[in-house]
């Protein structure tokens, strides 16, 4: 019998009165949370999560094929979705539908999806117009009034940290913030945090493990609904997305910095802190260093970076916006006291913007020993034969394909028995261009796992993967470090003398190290197959080689260069 399935995004399509929708329908609900599942009774077609892997799973827990798809929909994240019902061949774009409050239905043709946007999107209008104007002033800041304050810091340890990314976010930026605070709190400071709220998180869902050891910290928490990145990353036709992505430059949470600026502005002169600590990416963070630095001339100001900005392949600038990134970049960058830099490029940082390479300090990404002993069980069974854990997230060149494709002709060809986990978020999406049998035969996915129990998941890993882009050499990706300290074999698919590579042949051995040559790699894969089951796979990491890599050592260097800039009385 057909019938219409209805996905509904957004809490509030109830309150705008969607839900009478479903009168006159012979319908079935998808939804993922549990507070609403009972409005829909027997309904409900309950899944985990809007990734591909369970979309696709929908074809076996639906009654035969829908006629149609409605979303009821208020919320503009639904665009990031809509590929992935595209992509597991569910329904085409001509049988999907958004049901406006006014019963009006628009096809998700691109058209379509235009309409909704400007219908539901007028907050993106505004942002827009607000992005317009900083485009025609070439300033994010240009109605922020400039007047010098002068205030009595205090001669206590306090410092401001500022990240986009912090806990109960899993996202890979959140952990270096929190890490730092924990152990600058222990050190005797006194540390406030402003990042954004917990609402409108897009990829990442919260990860409550990840506040352990920050739980009494004060964090102030400014708003920022992304909707115009979701906007952005959904629309691919290239004039149309390059068009709204040069209205944000550097980044969409140039809006929010603003916000953040005049938080900022209060804490600081309600607490008396002397000190600044920023971290990007996003960049558009250090406007705020800038303008703080302007206003309180005494001030101190760290700008701390987790990736380079212009100076790196990673952020897939076009022309345009890399030399109008450059500019931004070589004019914030004189506003810091002091640069703290992930990625093993010091030196070309201080040539390129003629900065003092005395001023700027490699502090890698690392591993929190505390975390690794707390031995959470992550509640799997696993696979009987070889086990290859790739855990965290992907990015476009920062992706295990090639690596996967490797694996599944080897296990056809001659018949190893590899399984490679991928433990993360944005997998999908890095994943698309390798067929999904070849998935299917090959990897085992898992969406989501809280960050406590990836720990223990390396562990039992008979060997991790790393994946280093031949146009990042200096990145170390923050996974390498949790991967040394679980004690596993390592495979570096990465450039000649890549940071990654410098790293494991200092710390010990038994790790493998390949470059991107696809021979190269099965090569390697054969060997490690090989002592797997001789039962030789095995590695060992010097603990006093690596442990200058602890986040509680990281965390002594960044003590140390804050104590160096303000005066204080213990």
């Amino acid at each position: 019998m057909p019938y219409d399935v209805i996905f509904r995004t957004g809490y509030f399509a109830i309150l705008l009165g969607l839900i009478d929708e479903l009168k006159n329908r012979d319908y079935y609900v998808i939804e993922t949370s549990e507070r609403i599942i009972s409005s829909y009774k027997d309904r409900i077609i309950k899944i985990p999560d809007f990734s591909l892997c369970s979309i696709k799973n929908l074809k076996n827990i639906l009654p035969d094929y829908p006629t149609r798809l409605f979303i009821l929909c208020n919320s503009p994240y639904i665009y990031h979705y809509l590929p992935m019902y595209f992509k597991a061949r569910l329904l085409s774009p001509e049988n999907i539908f958004f049901i406006l409050p006014s019963g009006t239905e628009i096809k998700a043709t691109l058209s379509g999806i235009i309409k909704a946007i400007y219908y539901y999107c007028k907050d993106i209008l505004a942002d827009m117009y607000q992005a317009a104007l900083f485009r025609y002033t070439g300033n994010p800041f240009y109605n922020v009034r400039v007047r010098e304050r002068k205030i009595k810091f205090s001669d206590k340890k306090k410092v401001l940290f500022i990240s986009y990314f912090f806990p109960p976010q899993a996202s890979s930026g959140s952990f270096r913030p929190a890490k730092f605070v924990k152990y600058l709190k222990r050190s005797g400071w006194d540390v406030s945090v402003i990042t954004t709220d917990t609402k409108h998180y897009l990829m990442y869902p919260p990860d409550a493990t990840m506040l352990k050891g920050v739980e009494d910290v004060e964090i102030f928490r400014v708003s920022h609904r992304d909707s115009v990145a979701e906007m952005i990353d959904f629309l691919k036709p290239d004039g149309l997305r390059l068009f709204l992505k040069k209205y944000f430059q550097p980044d969409t949470a140039v809006l929010w910095s603003k916000k953040t600026f005049h938080k900022a502005v209060k804490i600081i002169e309600d607490k008396n802190i002397p000190l600044v600590w920023l971290t990007g990416n996003p960049f558009s963070l250090f406007y705020i260093g800038k303008y703080l630095k302007l206003v309180y001339p005494d001030i101190k100001v760290v700008f701390d970076y987790r990736d380079l900005w212009s100076l790196t392949a990673f952020q897939f600038y076009d022309t345009e916006s890399l030399k109008t990134n450059f500019n931004i970049e070589k004019e914030l960058i004189k506003y810091a006291d002091h640069i703290t830099i992930v990625p093993a490029s010091v030196i070309e940082l201080s040539k390129t913007f003629n900065y003092p390479i005395e001023n700027i300090t490699e502090i890698p990404n690392g591993y929190d020993e505390e975390d690794f002993a707390a031995k959470t069980d992550y509640g799997l069974k696993l696979y009987s034969g070889m086990k290859l854990g790739y855990i965290g997230s992907a990015y476009q060149d920062y992706s295990p394909a090639k690596v996967i494709e490797v694996v599944d002709r080897l296990n056809r060809r001659e018949k190893t028995d590899i399984k490679i986990y991928l433990v993360g978020y944005s997998l999908e999406h890095c994943l698309r261009v390798v067929a999904p049998e070849i998935i299917n035969n090959s990897c085992i996915i898992i969406s989501h796992m809280e960050y406590l129990k990836t720990l223990s998941f390396m562990v039992d890993m008979d060997m991790l993967l790393l994946c280093i882009p031949e146009n990042a050499p200096y990145n170390y990706s923050g996974k390498l470090f949790n991967y040394i300290r679980a004690n596993r074999p390592i495979l570096l698919i990465a450039p000649p003398d890549s940071a990654p590579q410098r790293v494991l042949q200092t710390v010990g051995s038994g790790d493998y190290i390949s470059g991107w040559d696809e021979e190269e790699i099965a090569m390697n894969l054969r060997k490690c197959y090989e002592r797997y089951l001789n039962g030789q796979l095995v590695c060992y990491h010097d603990r006093e080689r690596f442990i200058k890599y602890s986040r509680e050592e990281q965390t002594k260097m960044l003590n140390k260069i804050f104590s160096s800039l303000i005066t204080f009385n213990n």
